[in-house]
């Protein structure tokens, strides 16, 4: 192209990126930041309930040894049907030996002593179910667990 005087005339140069241009950018940046905290805030929830449900297993477990433990006739007298475990419970075992639950950590933790059909059944059958909240205050649903135990 010429202009006026002959002289060429060059093609006017990119001038950077336009007002859309960023605000596109901008969008497709804030999609991705809220993607990915999205799955680190997922990661971190399903972390939280791996780990309540690795202690509730373990509570639930350290609670049932403690009864198979016992001799089968006290069995039903030191943990009686409906007895409720909170952290602080102590029970009286056969030879005055204590056991206090000191060590239940999950807020709101309970776990709850029961035998099917009756407690002098033999075998019988003991089953426990453990009780807690999450830390954002919800109750978690329960975790069970059963075992037979003969004379």
């Amino acid at each position: 192209m010429r202009t006026i005087h002959g002289a060429l005339r060059r093609p006017a140069a990119p001038a950077g990126m336009s007002l859309l241009e960023v605000m596109f950018s901008a969008a497709i940046l804030s999609i991705v930041v809220m993607g990915i905290y999205s799955a680190l805030f997922t990661s971190m929830r399903t972390s939280d309930l791996a780990r309540e449900l690795e202690v509730a297993q373990f509570d639930i477990d350290m609670v049932m040894e403690d009864i198979l433990s016992e001799a089968f006739d006290s069995t039903a007298t030191v943990y009686p049907q409906g007895l409720s475990i909170v952290k602080g419970t102590t029970v009286t075992r056969v030879g005055a030996q204590n056991r206090t639950y000191d060590d239940l950590v999950l807020p709101g933790e309970t776990i709850q002593v029961s035998y099917y059909p009756t407690t002098t059944s033999d075998p019988l059958e003991i089953r426990l179910t453990v009780t807690w909240t999450n830390r954002d205050g919800r109750p978690q649903p329960p975790l069970r667990l059963a075992t037979l135990k003969t004379r």
